[in-house]
This record gives structure tokens, C-alpha cells and sequence, in this order.
């Protein structure tokens, strides 16, 4: 760290953050900028290679402005905000891109691949402004198609008492109801821009219409429809944003089980780091619920987590190292972590099991006996 300020906040989860982050960088000039949401802060880079190939970094923290005249209010009963973790990882670029797409008074549509957090980013949004009572929430899929479309009138209803709506699941809107969407934009529109001349500060803001949409699921009638009504915010993979997983490793760790929470080496955090996550947020809040609750109150180790997240970032190992390794794991747990009894029941020195854990990738905790 360059300034003195890092001191105070630098901890193993966030150096295994910066290390990966930094480790994928492509590196066009001598700095670079990025930003570290956990913290709310950007680090200047400068990359320092002066040891035959190997890198070094030096960084600088600047705590990140909010956008000025924007209020933000702390609402823990709005639904998503404690329960998914996402808000509390809520990268400052996320929220700049949600108040551009917000500058204008049509609806919003928030576009990802599933499970990328696209509901819980919009509460978090939502939850910074001074919207009022929190969103009527509504799914496509369950939407019903008969004539009187009693979850139209609901939503016109919220509206008209300054409610923001959010329609989930875009993708899954029958073509029957296209113009009543139409129409709850074209009634979100009609909401004056600004509040009236000494009206209660109490009284709600002007709602907001937010569509959240997997566009490579979506049909042309209603990708149409969006791109007349919506503009477009796009939430990133979390493989794209890696950044976040110790923010929300953390939170799910901890709703997991509260009492008794579970935490992670940073080999394992490292772990996560490295997987590529397909299920994006959903598939990491899976992950980290249940190894909460089948460890908890550890520290959880590399050895504790599935098999695939254990397998990234090192070689392929051969089906007689595999079977050797599944060797030596069985031996430790057996012993309760004591090595010496380990190495004695797989007919190894300490020296050679040592070996043999560092060539294998076995992680095995410090304060286990030698």
C-alpha cells in the first residue's frame, strides 16, 4: 500500500480479492484504475516487474463520491435487501448505470442471464432513492390472461400513490398483455417529474416501472415493446464481477447460520475466486448456504468445499495422484488433522506427506498438529 489510509481496511479476504483482480488485469499504461465495491473505494495500480518476471503491486485508496444530490436511504424491511446480500455488494458503477437509465421518466429494464442478482440490484436502487413505501412486486410468468386483470389494476393503484412497480421474468409475458404494459408506462409517464409546490415531504416520490428481462429468452414481441418504452441497464456475470464474492461469501455465510457463523481461509476464498460460475449470485448463494450449514462455526478450508471449486486454478492431476490424494485427505480426517498420526497410518514419513500436500494441493489448517 502506498498510503496509510489502506491499512486501516486491508484484511486476507480483501488481498485475495486485489491479487486476483489484479492477476487479470490487461496492463495498456503504468496505472491503472479499479474499484473495490466492498469498501466503496478505487485503488490506483501501478505494476512493479523487477524480479526476473514476478509481480508486485503498489496501490492507493480514494474513498468514491456519492453522485451529489442523490439521497440514500437505509431500509432494512425492503424485500431483497438483507435476504439476498446483493444490496450490500452493490458496485458504485452498478448504481451510476441505474441513475442514467433513471434521468428519464420511462420505465427501466434490467437485462442479465438468470441468477445474476437483476431483482436484488433493482431493490438496492430502488432502496437509495426517496421512493416511499417499498415495490409492488410482480412475475410475467404468473401474470393471469383474463379479461379483468386484477394484477393490472394493482399496479395502476400503486402508481397512483407514488409506488414503483417491478415486473420480473419479462421474458415470460403473454402476448395478451402487452398493451396493459404499455399502458402502466404510458401511466408512469403521466406522473408530474417533480412534486408539486408545498407538498408533504412525506408523500412519495414519482414511482418508477422496472422490467427485469433475460433478453437471450425474451420473444421479438416483447423485445420490441422494450426497446419503445425501456431504457436498458445491463447486470454483469459474477464472473465478470469477482470482485463482490467476498462481500456476499460473507452474507450468505452468515444467514446461513447467524449463531454460529462459518468464515473463510483465504485458500478457499481464493477458491471461489476462481470459479467461473455459471449460476452466477444464485449458484454462489447455494454454495455458501450449505456449507454454512454443514460447517458451522469453522473456519472453512479448501478441503471443505465441492470438489469442481476445489480442482480451480491448479493441474490436472492424474487418476493415480487422485487416488492418492483422496488417500491422504481420508487419513486426516481420520486422525482429526494430526499429520504425524496420518503419515504413520498411510506407511509415509512426515517429510514425505508433507511433500505431498504442497504437490497435491491439500490444504490443511494451521493450528492442525505437525
Amino acid at each position: 500500500m502506498t498510503n496509510i489510509s489502506g491499512l486501516a481496511v486491508i484484511s486476507s479476504e480483501l488481498h485475495t480479492t486485489l491479487w486476483e483482480q489484479l492477476r487479470g488485469l490487461e496492463w495498456t499504461g503504468a496505472k491503472q484504475t479499479i474499484e473495490i465495491p466492498s469498501l466503496n473505494v478505487d485503488a490506483t495500480v501501478q505494476r512493479i516487474d523487477d524480479s526476473g518476471g514476478s509481480s508486485a503491486f503498489a496501490l492507493e485508496l480514494s474513498r468514491i463520491p456519492d453522485a451529489a444530490g442523490t439521497p440514500r436511504k437505509v431500509d432494512a424491511g425492503l424485500p431483497g435487501t438483507d435476504s439476498s446480500g446483493v444490496g450490500a455488494a452493490f458496485p458504485h458503477v452498478m448504481r451510476s448505470t441505474f441513475d442514467r437509465a433513471g434521468q428519464g421518466p420511462g420505465a427501466i429494464a434490467v437485462c442479465g442471464q438468470g441468477g445474476s442478482g437483476k431483482l436484488h440490484h433493482t431493490l438496492a436502487w430502488l432502496n437509495g432513492r426517496d421512493s416511499g413505501p417499498g415495490p409492488l412486486i410482480l412475475d410475467a410468468c404468473l401474470l393471469p390472461e383474463e379479461k379483468d386483470a386484477r394484477w393490472f389494476s394493482a399496479a395502476r393503484e400503486a402508481i397512483a400513490d407514488g409506488r414503483s412497480v417491478v415486473l420480473r421474468h419479462l421474458e415470460d409475458l403473454p402476448r395478451s398483455e402487452l398493451n396493459r404494459l404499455k399502458a402502466l408506462d404510458t401511466a408512469v409517464r403521466q406522473q408530474p417529474a417533480h412534486p408539486p409546490a408545498g407538498r408533504d415531504p412525506a408523500v412519495p416520490s414519482p414511482a418508477r416501472l422496472v422490467l427485469t428481462m433475460n433478453p437471450e429468452g425474451c420473444p421479438d414481441f416483447v423485445s420490441d415493446v422494450v426497446s419503445q418504452i425501456a431504457a436498458r441497464v445491463t447486470v454483469p456475470t459474477l464472473s465478470e464481477t469477482k470482485e463482490r464474492i467476498p462481500v456476499l461469501a460473507a452474507h450468505f455465510l452468515d444467514a446461513a447460520a447467524p449463531a454460529d457463523r462459518s468464515t473463510l481461509s483465504a485458500v478457499a476464498l481464493q477458491g471461489l475466486m476462481r470459479w467461473r460460475w455459471p449460476g452466477n449470485v444464485a449458484e454462489l448463494r447455494a454454495t455458501l448456504e450449505s456449507l454454512g450449514r454443514s460447517h458451522p462455526g469453522r473456519v472453512l478450508q479448501a478441503n471443505d468445499l465441492p470438489e469442481h471449486l476445489r480442482n480451480t486454478g491448479r493441474r490436472t492431476l492424474s487418476k493415480l495422484e487422485s487416488l492418492e490424494r483422496d488417500a491422504i485427505v481420508a487419513a486426516l480426517e481420520q486422525s482429526g488433522g494430526n499429520r504425524s498420526v496420518a503419515a504413520e497410518a498411510l506407511g509415509m514419513g512426515r517429510t514425505t506427506l508433507y511433500r505431498k500436500l504442497r504437490a497435491l494441493a491439500i490444504e490443511t489448517p494451521e493450528f492442525m498438529a505437525p
